[in-house]
């Protein structure tokens, strides 16, 4: 129904730039008739895991993937929450070091929703130690 949506938008838009669910399954067509442009922001591969990752997963990259599972560590946390307030420290360093403005700079009340919504996992990393 995005359609309806647009048609009641309002004249007051200079721009307006949507970027759809990748298995919304919404066709080209229909977002060309919403909109004067429409323009492929980038592909995305989707994998089946009922089967073996050999049967996508280039030998090389599951090459490279063990060579860097030798040297990093990484654990899921199933309560990223936990870590809000780490995350949030590391990411105004990133603000901070790129100059980032406006709506890419997610707020504390952000991430804080963001990592409290049910079934959000976070897998931490760090070099494992010799």
């Amino acid at each position: 129904m995005l359609h309806e949506d647009m048609e009641h938008i309002g004249s007051d838009i200079v721009s307006l730039v949507l970027v759809p669910d990748p298995f919304s399954n919404v066709a080209p067509s229909y977002l060309e008739h919403c909109f004067d442009r429409v323009e492929p922001f980038k592909t995305h591969y989707v994998a089946d895991l009922r089967y073996p990752l050999e049967s996508f997963i280039d030998r090389g990259f599951r090459r490279k993937a063990r060579k860097s599972l030798s040297i990093m560590n990484v654990e899921v946390c199933c309560q990223p929450a936990k870590y809000l307030d780490d995350w949030v420290r590391l990411y105004d360093n990133l603000i901070k070091k790129h100059a980032i403005k406006g709506i890419s700079a997610f707020s504390y009340k952000c991430f804080e929703i963001q990592m409290n919504i049910p079934g959000m996992v976070m897998a931490l990393e760090g070099v494992r130690e010799k």
